[in-house]
């Protein structure tokens, strides 16, 4: 870890500027063009046993996904009891002292962090995000190492695995629809995936308070490297999602899921699913927890546009492990690692 302190540590500190680490260039710090509501998606409209009511719902979502990248979900099945104790027992982490959230150190074994601390710290020339990450995998067993999960609060683990879980099985029922919206057999987009191989991971993102918001970032500018990613939100506005070459602050809806789609699904989708660019901004006033789930492809998945004419194809095959090796190794820059891979 590098010796500059955690984002947390600064904020409480009280510093009247925030290290020159973290100003970010002018290029990083376009201003926001306004609030948006994204697409609003009912799973019970999705689900629903009239077929007419379905297929409409189903027509909504590829919309969304085509349009936009990102929607937010609402009727998810997701019991809101356990959404808020999800949210009780990440906060409860958070506030404990550094040194006990910092038995479990970030550690990359290679290219899969888990643990707490600092994303994206390569150097000392690197520009920082103002956020500290909890990161984790739910899946496969293989990397799932529950031994270093927090074991405080105490029914952290639990709580968390159970969310995990319901996450999962979400994930799974929009990619079986979205499946079908391209044409395929349902199972088609989890099987490319890698199905019960496929890389889950949790992320917490904890964005303290900042005495000078205007020159940082919480998370530069970026499109997520994963097949779906799914953010409980606090409620507290920082989500901001770049459309027509403008960035709109998303409004979060309490009780909603917000869902977007990542690199390889506009990969595979040959481009008709968007992972659209993203970043996350932060306040002077109160601090900011995203709660999220990557869904991602096993490592060993070679992925590239499926279901068309290769000919047709606009993107080149590779092989999941040497993307996100790629990914997790540089700084987050846009769209540049997707866009590397057009033909």
């Amino acid at each position: 870890m590098a010796s500059l302190d955690l984002v947390q540590t600064l904020s409480s500190n009280g510093l009247p500027e925030v290290p020159s680490r973290f100003v970010q260039p002018l290029q990083r710090r376009q201003p926001c063009h306004g609030r948006s509501s994204i697409p609003v998606i009912d799973l019970i409209d999705l689900l629903h046993k009239d077929e007419s009511c379905a297929e409409t719902a189903a027509k909504a979502l590829k919309r969304a996904c085509e349009e936009w990248g990102f929607f937010q979900i609402i009727n998810h099945g997701i019991p809101d009891s356990l959404l808020e104790d999800v949210r009780r027992v990440v906060k409860n982490f958070l506030d404990l002292p550094m040194e006990e959230k910092l038995k479990r150190p970030m550690k990359f074994e290679p290219y899969h962090p888990t643990g707490y601390g600092r994303l994206f710290d390569f150097s000392e020339d690197t520009i920082l995000d103002w956020v500290d990450v909890l990161i984790h995998y739910l899946s496969p067993s293989a990397l799932k190492d529950p031994d270093y999960w927090p074991d405080k609060p105490t029914n952290y683990r639990e709580s968390l695995e159970a969310y995990g879980n319901q996450v999962i099985n979400l994930v799974k029922v929009l990619m079986g629809i979205l499946s079908k919206g391209l044409g395929l057999e349902s199972s088609r987009l989890e099987e490319a995936f890698g199905g019960d191989e496929a890389q889950v991971v949790l992320r917490v993102n904890h964005y303290p308070r900042c005495q000078q918001p205007d020159l940082v970032m919480g998370l530069s500018p970026h499109s997520d490297g994963s097949a779906m990613t799914v953010l409980l939100h606090d409620e507290v506005e920082g989500l901001q999602v770049k459309k027509d070459d403008a960035w709109w602050m998303v409004k979060p809806i309490p009780g909603a899921l917000i869902v977007n789609m990542g690199d390889m699904m506009q990969l595979v989708s040959n481009g008709r699913f968007m992972s659209m660019e993203h970043r996350a901004v932060v306040s002077s006033g109160t601090e900011r927890i995203s709660i999220v789930v990557f869904y991602a492809p096993t490592a060993n998945a070679i992925l590239g546009p499926i279901g068309i004419d290769q000919h047709h194809a606009i993107y080149k095959s590779i092989k999941y492990g040497d993307y996100l090796a790629t990914y997790m190794n540089k700084e987050l820059k846009g769209k540049e690692r997707i866009n590397s891979l057009l033909k």
